[in-house]
């Protein structure tokens, strides 16, 4: 159903959408416009076309939109070689950390995930771990031990074990303030590796 409703969009419209798909069910429009290098008429017009094609829909936050259905989203995702979708990610990553230094709130995670999609692990790693310090200074613990554990898994091979007993030090500190002793003591060891 997805792919006969791709076929009504023209090639800009596909590539505005694979953009969108890359940065997830809910994508920043300018973020998308960009990767996808239209202009700003055109992004109206292929806008309407995947609003009338029902794949795409205003988000509450403006300027954001949001797949009619997260199954849309895969669907467009797998109409991408994996050369193809990782050369998008790396360059919505490029271009976020470009249009927003210092990776504020949501950003940081994102980019974190576009760098894993396009394969740089030790960068992903880097960014999860940052998103879960800022998690857990923020008192989101949950989400902190969350963020943290992907950071150390990516970092596990790292070659700077500095950098990765620090992600291992932040995540010990979240599982302990989630009140999971019992993971902490258990992950504690991995520190004297």
């Amino acid at each position: 159903a997805v792919t006969s409703r791709l076929e009504t969009l023209r090639p800009p419209g596909r590539a505005l959408l694979a953009a969108a798909a890359v940065l997830g069910r809910r994508f920043p429009v300018a973020v998308a416009q960009d990767i996808a290098g239209l202009d700003d008429p055109s992004l109206g017009d292929q806008l309407r076309a995947g609003l009338s094609a029902q794949l795409v829909r205003p988000d509450d936050e403006p300027g954001w939109y949001q797949f009619h259905h997260p199954l849309m989203a895969e669907a467009l995702l797998t109409q991408l070689t994996p050369d193809a979708r990782a050369a998008t990610a790396r360059a919505a990553a490029d271009l976020v950390e470009a249009r927003f230094p210092g990776l504020p709130g949501y950003w940081c995670q994102l980019v974190a995930s576009l760098r894993l999609q396009a394969g740089d692990t030790t960068a992903a790693g880097r960014l999860f771990g940052e998103a879960g310090r800022r998690a857990l200074a923020a008192g989101a613990v949950n989400s902190a031990v969350e963020l943290l554990e992907r950071a150390g898994e990516l970092l596990a091979t790292h070659t700077d074990p500095g950098e990765r007993a620090s992600v291992l030090e932040s995540m010990l500190t979240a599982m302990t303030e989630a009140g999971q002793v019992d993971r902490a003591l258990a992950a504690a060891a991995t520190i004297d590796e």
